[in-house]
């Protein structure tokens, strides 16, 4: 193989290592920005369920006083 034809290989083969690092890193970042997203929206979910039952146990304590009056 001549000089030229490996140093086209090698070429070939540090484009094709550097698009496929990019590539990866974007799927990290997509992936991570989910995970991230999910959990955001679960503990949006449990901050707004205990909001909920603080309420009705407010609500709770509160009706049980005014009947004792």
């Amino acid at each position: 193989m001549s000089p030229l034809g490996i140093a086209i290989i090698v070429i070939v083969a540090v484009v094709v290592g550097i698009i496929m690092f990019i590539l990866g890193q974007n799927k990290e970042r997509s992936m991570y920005a989910k995970t991230v997203g999910s959990a955001e929206e679960k503990s949006r979910e449990i901050i707004d369920d205990a909001i909920r039952t603080a309420e009705n146990k407010k609500r709770s304590i509160t009706g049980s006083k005014k009947k004792k009056r």
